[in-house]
């Protein structure tokens, strides 16, 4: 189970988790990935651009995540938007789940799901990223304090 942690508390594997959040995204979205279902208009995102089926998805995957590990938290993302997900979120995880929306509908290879986490509604706060390419599921994480890989 991922535990997440601010950096003025013990922290736990702050990015492993978000890796295991960012393959449960892939995971989801490879099967459709290039097909023209994907591109299948279902709502409209927090910002009042179209939803296509492969963004509900993948959004889908990151909030199945959290509510099946219990993880407490403000969820902002691109589709849905800013939700509470428990009921004493702790920090912010920040989501564009299908970087790249258009390449995954058209099957371009170059798509990723680009994850973080902050212990306040500040990006200047980030404390652990993962970008994960969702096409070869090529990783690269970043952690406050202990650099980029």
């Amino acid at each position: 189970m991922c535990i997440f942690h601010s950096v003025n508390h013990l922290r736990i594997d702050d990015v492993n988790c978000l890796k295991e959040i960012a393959r449960e995204v892939r995971s989801a979205v490879i099967p459709i990935l290039g097909v023209n279902e994907s591109k299948q208009v279902v709502g409209r995102g927090f910002g009042g651009d179209q939803t296509l089926l492969v963004d509900k998805v993948a959004e889908e995957a990151i909030t199945r995540y959290l509510e099946r590990h219990k993880v407490e938290c403000t969820f902002v993302g691109e589709e849905r938007g800013v939700q509470t997900i428990g009921e004493k979120p702790e920090f912010y995880l920040v989501a564009d789940a299908v970087d790249g929306t258009t390449n995954a509908t058209r099957g371009i290879n170059f798509v990723s799901a680009s994850l973080a986490v902050a212990p306040a509604d500040d990006l200047g706060q980030v404390e652990a990223a993962v970008v994960m390419n969702l096409c070869h599921g090529e990783t690269f994480e970043a952690e406050k304090g202990k650099g980029a890989r």
